[in-house]
């Protein structure tokens, strides 16, 4: 059984090597080794964290600033679950940043109800990106 819970100090690692194993698999031409100083900096920076477990092991993450769902981090099974706490935690709607590489995720968030409501383009890595909504 997923249980979702706040982030604590602790989880700081478990969360980082989760980030980076993701990223690495998705897009592999970026070195998201570097990045993973900045992770830990925003996630001590006081954004809302949602971490969901399952028999102690952690399973993934989401950070959320206002409006916007900044990182979504899940294994297969749990990325559906932590969406749909952000919905949950954000009735009004929130938007989210998706490169237009990233194909599955893409996939994910239209079949979970989100729609593409702008373009731009990634400042760290000057990738193409969609901007998603859930309304």
């Amino acid at each position: 059984m997923i249980l979702l819970r706040g982030a604590t100090e602790a989880d700081l690692p478990a969360m980082g090597a989760l980030w980076l194993a993701l990223w690495q698999r998705t897009m592999p031409q970026i070195d998201f080794a570097l990045r993973l100083g900045w992770l830990e900096e925003h996630l001590r920076s006081g954004v809302e964290v949602v971490c969901a477990g399952e028999d102690g092991v952690l399973r993934g993450f989401a950070t959320v600033q206002g409006a916007v769902l900044e990182q979504l981090a899940a294994v297969p099974g749990v990325g559906v679950v932590l969406l749909d706490e952000v919905k949950r935690r954000r009735p009004g709607g929130f938007r989210l940043v998706v490169n237009q590489d990233n194909a599955r995720a893409i996939r994910f968030y239209t079949r979970e109800g989100l729609v593409v409501v702008g373009e731009g383009v990634n400042p760290g890595s000057g990738l193409a990106t969609w901007e998603m909504a859930w309304v």
